[in-house]
């Protein structure tokens, strides 16, 4: 509706659309659309070759250290990688795949809900539930938006979502085991919980 308000072909691309708009001495962009992906209700078995347009993929990989008298874990670098179709906005793609890395790191090695035997959270402010502060993130982070093509996508993308912490847990989980022989299963992978199993 737009591109024929402005008299530009119907293929013309987005970035076009704007700089047509926007050189203009004033006016706003409006328009309307939406995308409904095709969907096929699950069979008796509970399977369905359509239940979603796209399937998210991500990878990890970390190096680390870890103080064996105290249990304390110290990233040095930390890599994801996450196939997002055809990125529409590169930056907001890279950004939000080392976000949702971020999210994963401080469950995989912080954060932890405390309860009392009445069910009372007992750590319910910042104060005393932890979450990582910019000492605790790695001094190298990588973040990789892999192309692909994905037809059933808006302009050939898929949604990045949580596709950043995938395999944040278990690549420092198997990092700590790699590094002093210490296998752990449950979040958080706390120094103390380290230092018990050291032990």
């Amino acid at each position: 509706m737009l591109r024929k308000e402005l008299g530009l072909a119907a293929d013309c691309p987005i970035p076009d659309i704007f700089k047509k708009k926007y050189g203009m001495q004033a006016g706003n962009v409006a328009g309307a659309g939406s995308y409904i992906p095709s969907y096929k209700s699950p069979d008796a078995n509970g399977l369905t070759d359509n239940a979603t347009p796209f399937w998210m993929v991500g990878a990890s990989g970390v190096e680390l250290e870890v103080d064996t008298e105290t249990g304390k874990v110290r990233l040095t670098r930390l890599v994801n990688v996450a196939d997002v179709g055809t990125p529409i906005n590169p930056k907001i793609v890279e950004t939000q795949i080392s976000g949702a890395a971020i999210m994963q790191l401080g469950f995989t090695l912080h954060e932890k809900m405390q309860f009392d035997a009445q069910g009372q959270l007992r750590n319910a402010s910042f104060a005393e539930y932890k979450i990582p502060g910019m000492l605790d993130l790695p001094a190298s982070m990588v973040n990789e938006a892999v192309v692909a093509e994905q037809k059933t996508g808006p302009f050939g993308g898929k949604g990045v979502g949580e596709s950043g912490t995938f395999g944040v847990s278990p690549a420092i989980a198997n990092a700590i085991h790699d590094a002093v022989g210490v296998r752990l299963t449950a979040l958080p992978l706390s120094a103390e919980s380290i230092w018990e199993k050291l032990k």
